[in-house]
């Protein structure tokens, strides 16, 4: 298992606290840590913002970087053809490692059949290395398996979502042979802050993640110690996608990364979609 970065952050407003995008010279210094500590892929999408066009211009040329994408909502193949292409346009790329169906129901509607030929196609081509789906639901992964030959697949997980672990989805995954993608560890960054000082949004949660973080307190582990952790015991996962704004945040995250312990996070895990997905998320 390893790190990749996330550039979310990069292009649009983002998080609980819905931060601006970073400045150039920020993402610059993000980009040069991420490779300096062997960090190999980097996740983007058409979707946000400036993202990749921002990577196409800060990326060294002869980085070793592996980029994965993420198409437009269109299940028109010939126009995801041509968003595709102009993402490689903008990342200054020929080709890149991977590329996902943002939106899963892509791949379950009338047109699934023509969008995944045209993933194919753009495989065959060599224009992309591994081709897949970002998911939310244990439903969307079994439509999605009954049908395609994912190579990846991206799923939110992290120590209050852990749907995918208990209904065995994560290994049904691995025992196809996909490549897993995390993100959601932080849960956009939820599970870090201060429970006092959240919008009214969560309040109907606030005893939850007071919960949390006094039983992390008892142990002395950071709230990013906890949540890199969590998702390190499970090895099925072959990447962990964490977006950062600071070196600071870079440096907590690889020393939670390098430190080994046990806890039970068996208490903490809720089935509320209203928290677990951020699409919902009223602020």
């Amino acid at each position: 298992m390893k790190l990749a970065l996330g550039s979310v952050q990069f292009g649009v407003n983002y998080g609980v606290e819905n931060l601006p995008p970073l400045e150039l010279d920020e993402i610059k210094s993000i980009i040069n840590i991420a490779q300096s500590n062997n960090i190999k892929i980097i996740d983007t999408a058409s979707t946000y913002g400036k993202s990749e066009e921002i990577l196409g211009k800060v990326l060294p040329e002869n980085s070793d970087f592996k980029i994965v994408t993420k198409t437009l909502n269109t299940e028109n193949p010939e126009d995801l053809e041509k968003t595709f292409n102009y993402s490689l346009k903008r990342l200054k790329k020929n080709s890149i490692y991977g590329l996902l169906i943002h939106e899963p129901e892509l791949l379950m509607g009338n047109n699934a059949n023509k969008v995944w030929k045209k993933l194919l196609a753009l495989k065959n081509a060599g224009l992309v290395e591994k081709i897949g789906v970002s998911v939310y639901s244990n439903e969307e992964i079994d439509t999605i398996l009954d049908k395609f030959d994912i190579d990846i697949i991206q799923i939110p997980l992290n120590i209050f979502d852990t749907r995918l672990i208990k209904s065995g989805h994560l290994k049904k995954l691995k025992d196809k042979q996909v490549e897993i993608h995390v993100r959601s560890v932080f849960l956009k960054g939820l599970l870090l802050k201060n429970p006092q000082n959240l919008p009214d949004y969560f309040k109907n949660y606030k005893n939850e993640l007071e919960t949390f973080h006094k039983e992390l307190n008892k142990i002395k582990i950071t709230p990013v110690e906890a949540c890199i952790n969590f998702v390190k015991n499970h090895e099925e996962i072959d990447y962990i996608i964490i977006g950062v704004r600071t070196n600071k945040q870079f440096s907590e995250i690889f020393n939670a990364y390098n430190k080994n312990f046990t806890f039970d996070y068996s208490g903490f895990n809720l089935n509320e979609k209203e928290l677990l997905n951020p699409k919902l998320w009223k602020l």
